[in-house]
């Protein structure tokens, strides 16, 4: 993420830097000289190059979210509010298996 914060920053140097060159040719009322447009014209290669890089650091970090290990076995609920949990205070107590499983063990623990 530090590289991402590095190149938005890049960016909005490049930008800035653009509109200098526009605003001095603009209050000057002339057009860009020769050499103002070659270097506006490198800024804006530059600020493609530093947009497609930004692009596929945001992709990449998507991509790592998406691919991030799912916890197994900590789905608790943070709401103990039992009319939004119908009184589950966890997966396992709703997991159909785990209600099976309860309803044998009180079943075998039943005195013959």
């Amino acid at each position: 993420m530090k590289k991402l914060a590095e190149l938005r920053k890049r960016l909005g140097d490049l930008k800035a830097s653009g509109l200098k060159i526009v605003d001095v040719a603009e209050a000057d009322d002339r057009d860009m000289t020769e050499a103002e447009q070659a270097k506006y014209d490198g800024i804006k290669a530059e600020i493609e190059e530093v947009e497609a890089s930004i692009t596929r650091a945001e992709r990449l970090a998507e991509e790592r979210r998406s691919m991030a290990p799912v916890p197994y076995g900590t789905n608790t609920v943070d709401d103990p509010n039992p009319e939004t949990t119908h009184g589950f205070k966890d997966m396992a107590e709703f997991s159909p298996r785990s209600a099976t499983h309860r309803s044998v063990v009180a079943v075998s623990s039943i005195p013959a």
